[in-house]
């Protein structure tokens, strides 16, 4: 498992898939990232305020808090199960 993974991350050296290419996209997520992020901020913002309408500061703290922690917890218990179990399948199967 990890051994391979840290053999496997020598071998890439600075190319994201082992392959040489252009890098337009890879030079350019970063940017893409952040503008969607900005550009979407104010909208939750109000989203969340207007949903916290007659609650307190704290109740809507602990609420953006928790909710998206407990959602990602979750995620990544299924998602991540289902990786390894096809992680193991690949090594077992020798693909």
């Amino acid at each position: 498992g990890l051994g391979f993974h840290t053999d496997a991350f020598e071998q890439l050296g600075d190319d994201i898939d082992g392959k040489a290419g252009p890098n337009t996209w890879m030079d350019f997520w970063t940017v893409f990232y952040w503008g969607w992020w900005v550009s979407w901020s104010p909208y939750v913002g109000i989203f969340i305020a207007k949903i916290s309408k007659g609650r307190t500061i704290r109740e809507v703290i602990v609420a953006s808090l928790t909710g998206p922690v407990f959602y990602t917890f979750v995620w990544f218990a299924v998602f991540g199960g289902a990786g390894l179990r096809m992680e193991r399948n690949a090594i077992t199967d020798a693909c």
